[in-house]
């Protein structure tokens, strides 16, 4: 962030992609993050080097080639189920799964097998995809709070009131297709992806837990399993001696109902506790 952000880079070649994979290395990323529109043959090149360099490789699969084809070509991590979710359909859409086919099967054997990691952002499918006559805060209420910061703005994203239908499958896709490599053990860190700072997070363990992972594992999803999909777990993802662990105290027990993850009280940072509601309101929330 700020001077040390890099935003991204286009690269249309494999001597590109090594040539963008080594100025991040040299800046001390620890992470290549890719998108759609590369090619298979830069996406090779960039995997390759960004292994040789310490690096892991993630992002979305590459429109050329399903969720398969990229873990072959070297991508430790997959961003959004939907890539994971197009790789079990033998005609590569996002609908219904079988889960039991062969391909489904293969899918997720060779997940667990490489230890992909998966980070579903089902939050952000839900909020873009939403009939627009469902209001966010039904199941989203940070919304009210955050309406106001930083103008955050959701009237334009959603689908038209007659899709609901659709919108509803998806959803039940996505939580037993989640349900399913959660099961098989494949590692899955919470990525919001909505934009609603620190919202967006809860409803995404929300999320996970309706799908049928413990509350316990959705949080951990968010703490010691991208500590360790980001080799950090030796200095960070869990309250250790030794450990840097910043830590919010919350009015109630997420691990019997995750929802009370967002009834946060204080913030511990730095040794220093600070009143939740009082930081809030510094930066622009409303409550």
């Amino acid at each position: 962030m700020g001077r040390w952000r890099f935003g991204y880079v286009n690269a249309e070649t494999p001597g590109e992609g090594v040539y963008a994979v080594d100025t991040y290395a040299e800046a001390k990323f620890d992470q290549i993050k890719v998108y759609t529109q590369i090619q298979p043959d830069v996406l090779r090149a960039m995997a390759d080097e960004a292994h040789r360099r310490g690096l892991t490789v993630t992002g979305h699969v590459p429109a050329a080639i399903n969720a398969v084809e990229g873990i072959d070509d070297g991508m430790d991590q997959i961003n959004h189920l939907q890539f994971v979710i197009r790789a079990m359909n033998p005609d590569g859409g996002v609908g219904p799964v079988d889960l039991q086919s062969e391909l489904s099967k293969k899918v997720i054997a060779l997940l667990k097998e490489r230890q992909i990691v998966v980070d579903p952002t089902l939050s952000w499918g839900e909020m873009a995809g939403r009939p627009k006559n469902v209001d966010v805060a039904s199941f989203e209420p940070g919304i009210r709070a955050a309406a106001v910061y930083a103008g955050f703005e959701v009237s334009n994203v959603g689908v038209p009131a007659e899709e609901g239908a659709e919108f509803r499958e998806r959803m039940e896709t996505n939580r037993k297709v989640l349900n399913a490599l959660y099961e098989a053990g494949v590692p899955i860190v919470a990525g919001s992806d909505t934009g609603l700072i620190g919202y967006g997070l809860d409803r995404e363990l929300e999320l996970y837990v309706q799908a049928g992972m413990s509350p316990m594992a959705a949080i951990q999803s968010a703490t010691i399993v991208p500590a360790r999909a980001m080799k950090k777990a030796a200095e960070t993802g869990s309250v250790e001696v030794g450990k840097r662990a910043d830590l919010v105290l919350v009015n109630g027990n997420p691990l019997t109902n995750i929802s009370d993850i967002r009834r946060v009280v204080s913030v511990v940072k730095d040794g220093r506790m600070y009143d939740s509601k009082a930081l809030g309101r510094s930066v622009g929330f409303n409550r």
